[in-house]
């Protein structure tokens, strides 16, 4: 069968939201869509992400199927001879995908723009008029005597131009200034001590000096800091033991030889993250947690026994994954048992013998937890 003349990249576009990613075939070094349209493994498309230009269909295709599972989109890109893209890339071809992002160079060189509706012929359609119309407007700028002011004004807007990310990179733009914070809050403190030396009825209540003086005043783990539950057996792939250092490090040391050699089994576990800024408590006994800490408990890591939930507030799999992430890790040569394939969880998979693959398992973690945290727990998402 003949290769398709439409633009594999809008044919991608459309398979992705009508949801029929999955039934895209890869035979006979083809790629063939469920509407018949085929093309070559190695058509270079005009789509463009990062550094990469004409980026291949067969990557696109591999980041569209895999993009929630980044360790099975690193095996296949590998096993396929191409380079993987970073997660931030893969983010860029997805937010097209998904509609967040609508322009690209399409066939030919023109820009084309893909609309939110409507069928990919008429989308390159429409990308093709576009073209035209801007080479006309390209054309006769040559013309303009203002063309180079333009461009200068252009060039000196994007040169102050910041990207904003959080708050601490918003303090660091140049000229601001927040001195009057500081000074709000010396003058706070100044009525709250000679108050208190007056002996005065008004003198604030601890209460109210923690409105007045904000975060001065909240101590440094407070009620709002995130639960991770892991199991308390030796036979868990994490445990206490060696928790901090696969979430906090990217490093997997082996629990049991831990244990063995002595090491005593740690309390009060505080796991932080440097981006974004955040603290979380890992504990192994939530049967201990009131009502409140619940609350608090964000993702568990499962060992695939019904009795490890036993005496929770959660008792089973199926109510304690519908209020929290779930997490089984398993060895990459192992499969997971039957019981944990039917539960609401994420798999991890960590390597006997390559590290950086146990890093990417931790990072990955992160990002599902992420993901979890920003849809159904927004109280605790961390800028």
């Amino acid at each position: 069968m003949a290769a398709s003349s439409a633009d594999p990249v809008l044919v991608l576009r459309d398979c992705f939201r009508d949801r029929k990613i999955n039934q895209v075939k890869e035979e006979d070094g083809s790629i063939i869509f469920p509407s018949g349209a085929r093309f070559p493994v190695d058509t270079a498309t005009a789509f463009s992400v990062g550094k990469k230009q004409n980026t291949s269909l067969l990557l696109l295709f591999y980041t569209a199927k895999f993009f929630q599972k980044r360790l099975a989109y690193i095996k296949k890109c590998k096993e396929a001879k191409i380079v993987f893209l970073p997660q931030t890339e893969v983010d860029q071809v997805m937010g097209f995908l998904q509609g967040l992002s609508d322009a690209y160079v399409g066939t030919g060189g023109t820009a084309s723009t893909v609309a939110a509706g409507g069928s990919s012929a008429a989308q390159h359609e429409t990308g093709a008029a576009d073209g035209r119309r801007g080479e006309a407007r390209a054309s006769e700028s040559k013309t303009s005597q203002g063309a180079p002011a333009d461009a200068k004004k252009d060039a000196k807007r994007q040169f102050r131009e910041i990207a904003m990310h959080d708050r601490n990179s918003l303090l660091s733009i140049p000229g601001n200034d927040f001195s009057f914070a500081l000074k709000y809050y010396k003058d706070a403190r100044a009525k709250v001590s000679a108050a208190s030396r007056r002996g005065s009825r008004d003198a604030p209540t601890p209460a109210t000096m923690a409105k007045v003086l904000g975060d001065a005043a909240t101590p440094v783990r407070d009620d709002r800091t995130p639960i991770i539950v892991v199991p308390n057996t030796g036979s868990a792939v994490i445990t206490l033991f060696n928790a901090k250092e696969f979430l906090q490090d990217g490093v997997f040391q082996n629990s049991q030889a831990k244990r063995q050699s002595g090491a005593a089994k740690p309390q009060n576990l505080s796991v932080k993250r440097k981006q974004p800024n955040a603290e979380y408590m890992v504990i192994d006994n939530p049967t201990k947690l009131n009502p409140k800490d619940w609350q608090r408990v964000v993702a568990v890591f499962a060992l695939g026994k019904d009795w490890q939930f036993k005496n929770w507030k959660w008792s089973t799999p199926v109510e304690l994954f519908a209020h929290v992430l779930g997490i089984f890790v398993k060895w990459e040569d192992e499969a997971a048992p039957t019981t944990v394939t039917k539960w609401n969880v994420k798999i991890l998979s960590l390597s006997r013998n390559r590290a950086h693959m146990n890093h990417t398992a931790s990072m990955h973690f992160w990002q599902l937890l992420d993901e979890f945290v920003k849809v159904s727990r927004p109280e605790f998402t961390r800028d």
